[in-house]
């Protein structure tokens, strides 16, 4: 009766296992919807304010139409035929049709007793083939812009093709074999090869930008000089029309000029297109001071607060107050400058502008709360900024005396505030809208740029809850992790923490690095191995004495060691590293948690890849009876620690006869053809390979 139960019981664990797979997918599959649907929701919100400046442009036409003033007409046609293609928004308003060869007499605005006819034509069509060459001009440059974008998007898909196939091979629960490195190096090889292919077709990053800021600038220039077409032809046709009106166009409404309710009378040049075109040649040349003072001066009033939140402009706005990219030492956006400090200042007015323009009175309050926290942490960011910037501009250094500012309380209780709201999902939300990442992040990176390892609590404690934010919001989300693993300075910050004394900060700092390092792209796996977070989290876990302080730095190796193979070269280099990843398998948790063990057992075999093609490391796993220990473990209640042990056998198990004949004496066959058939593909996986090892290489005696 006993031997039947205890199959039940573990075939019950097993099914308990799947459905803890099962609803971590779910949640997966849960958060990409909803970042789906919140992409669907900025596109349709830029969608609509297209159709709303569509509408505009017909009812200015029909105005224009019966008020003769057909050249100006041929200008607003020309900018509605390059939204609608731009946007593939297929639109046709009947009352653009095409215009006739000569107007009639009863069409012409002018008589005998205005100005000469003859002097208006010439100009009107002077003008006419000037708007006519522009708009040559930018419907090519817009054509040349949409092909080179649909070849990058393929470039592109391809790469995401890639990358998905390297998502779906086994990560942390399978790679401890040889096989699976060569697969995931074969993928990464494709993934460089269409890299190379997609620069030789577009140049570098830098031309790509340099060739887009050439064409928007081109497009920038155009549309002034439409504009001046514009004023051109605006001081000649009014006074053509009150020589044949007997009252002026802007009387009251009763006039024979039909007007829209909600208009007024017809400007075109003041229309909203230019304003569409400005945002966007501003979002490629990345003129941060004329960007924000556009931005500042559009954000006026509260309608076209909203309109701007809907069009996407607070990544804009973000964009200039962070910057995209942090460099080492050093901050994006240049804050020496000149004019970089005014473009932030504009940029925080145009913020604060459109979160009190919000419009639901609920969000308002929550993005009023954040703002408020976020605004002085940005102040006191400038502030200290500008000390590190005299300071490396003084003589010798000492420009602003040889003391720091010192840090003052209320930040950390600004920094404190932002912490606990990060705990809640809709105050997230209003963070990741108002940029508190970045902010946060680069409180985080000017402290340590200033202070350096430090002891101050004020310090320690400013650091502490930052990280606890920064952790917060990069828990499950895709783009923020991309977001700070950009900020190259800010990370060296984070990675420098585990240096310190403080084994809270370390906690928090491993918990950062641990969601930054589950399911990361290409580039901020790079990032990571660069800042040298794997040295520095095995230097600190070789240092810790808190239970929950080697739970936090344990996970986030677990996740760092199935990176790379240089990664786990790096674990291994560490003197005592291998010993005390082999001490962590019989660990014991005075809370009985087998979180140690289960980590430990997953780096040791993410790492067994390459242990079992060095001898001397072989020798330290031997030194510490790892074997033994691992065979123990294939009898454990955990299905983690069995399926851990598994896989590491199944490399150690391997190209050594030394260790083979050591196996079979300790019993390992008849132990892991227990296991063949279990249900958990990876134990079953991870035995059934391992027992082949033993069976293709019996020693003499057995």
């Amino acid at each position: 009766m006993a031997s039947s139960v205890a199959p039940y019981e573990q075939l019950v664990r097993q099914v308990e296992a799947l459905k803890a797979e099962n609803s971590h997918l779910r949640q997966e599959l849960r958060d990409n919807s909803s970042h789906l649907s919140k992409l669907e929701t900025e596109t349709s919100g830029m969608k609509e304010v297209l159709k709303h400046l569509q509408g505009k442009l017909e009812q200015e036409a029909r105005v224009l139409v019966s008020s003769g003033q057909t050249e100006v007409l041929e200008q607003l046609k020309a900018l509605q035929m390059d939204i609608t293609s731009l946007y593939n928004l297929k639109f046709q308003p009947p009352t653009l049709g095409p215009e006739p060869a000569a107007r009639t007499p009863e069409g012409s605005p002018v008589h005998g007793s205005g100005p000469s006819k003859d002097s208006f034509g010439e100009l009107s069509r002077a003008t006419i083939r000037l708007l006519e060459e522009l708009d040559r001009e930018r419907c090519f440059l817009l054509n040349e812009i949409e092909k080179e974008e649909k070849e990058k998007l393929w470039y592109y898909s391809q790469l995401q093709g890639l990358s998905k196939r390297l998502d779906e091979l086994p990560h942390v629960e399978t790679q401890f074999s040889m096989q699976m490195d060569l697969i995931r190096q074969q993928l990464e090889f494709e993934a460089q090869h269409i890299r190379s292919l997609m620069e030789e077709r577009f140049g570098t990053s830098d031309e790509m930008v340099q060739r887009a800021q050439i064409r928007a600038s081109r497009l920038e220039q155009i549309d002034k000089e439409l504009l001046e077409a514009q004023d051109r032809v605006q001081q000649t046709e009014p006074q053509a029309l009150l020589a044949v009106k007997s009252v002026p166009v802007d009387e009251d409404p009763e006039t024979e000029v039909p007007t829209h309710p909600e208009d007024g009378t017809p400007q075109p040049g003041n229309s909203k297109v230019e304003v569409v075109f400005w945002l966007l040649s501003m979002l490629a040349t990345r003129d941060q001071e004329d960007t924000a003072r556009t931005l500042l001066a559009m954000s006026s009033s509260p309608e076209s607060c909203v309109a701007m939140r809907r069009s996407g402009c607070l990544p804009l706005l973000l964009q200039i107050l962070h910057g995209t990219e942090a460099a080492a030492g050093g901050r994006a956006g240049a804050p020496g400058a000149p004019g970089a400090k005014d473009a932030r200042m504009r940029a925080n007015a145009a913020l604060h502008n459109i979160v009190f323009s919000q419009p639901d009175q609920g969000l308002a309050r929550k993005e009023m709360r954040v703002l408020h926290v976020l605004e002085q942490i940005r102040a006191y960011c400038e502030t200290c900024w500008d000390w590190l910037q005299a300071r490396d501009g003084g003589p010798e250094g000492g420009g602003a005396g040889s003391a720091p500012i010192p840090i003052e309380p209320q930040i950390c209780q600004a920094t404190c505030a932002v912490m606990k709201l990060s705990f809640d999902e809709e105050y997230r939300r209003a963070m990741n809208e108002l940029g508190g990442l970045q902010a946060v992040a680069e409180l985080l990176q000017v402290d340590y740029e200033m202070h350096k390892m430090t002891r101050d609590p004020l310090n320690l404690a400013l650091r502490r809850y930052a990280g606890m934010t920064l952790t917060n919001l990069t828990f499950g989300d895709v783009a923020n992790k991309a977001t700070l693993c950009a900020r190259r300075g800010c990370m060296e910050a984070i990675v420098a923490q585990l240096a310190s004394d403080s084994e809270e900060l370390h906690q928090v700092v491993s918990s950062i690095l641990r969601n930054l390092s589950w399911r990361a792209d290409i580039n901020s796996k790079k990032v990571l191995r660069e800042a040298g977070s794997v040295t520095a989290l095995v230097q600190c876990v070789l240092r810790a004495t808190k239970e929950s302080t080697l739970k936090s730095v344990l996970s986030a190796l677990w996740n760092l060691s199935a990176h790379s193979t240089e990664n786990k070269a790096a674990i291994c280099q560490v003197d005592g590293a291998l010993g005390f990843l082999v001490s962590t398998l019989t660990y014991k948790c005075q809370s009985n948690s087998l979180a140690i063990i289960e980590s430990g057992g997953g780096i040791l075999r993410n790492v067994s890849s390459l242990v079992a093609t060095r001898e001397d490391y072989r020798q330290v796993l031997r030194d510490h009876n790892c074997l033994q220990t691992l065979l123990q473990h294939l009898t454990s209640h955990s299905l983690t620690i069995v399926s851990n042990a598994c896989g590491t056998l199944w490399n150690l198990s391997a190209r050594s006869a030394r260790d083979q004949e050591l196996l079979w004496d300790l019993g390992a066959v008849g132990m892991l053809r227990n296991l063949v058939h279990s249900k958990h593909k990876m134990i079953a996986m991870g035995s059934a390979a391992a027992l082949r090892n033993l069976l293709a290489h019996r020693p003499a005696k057995h």
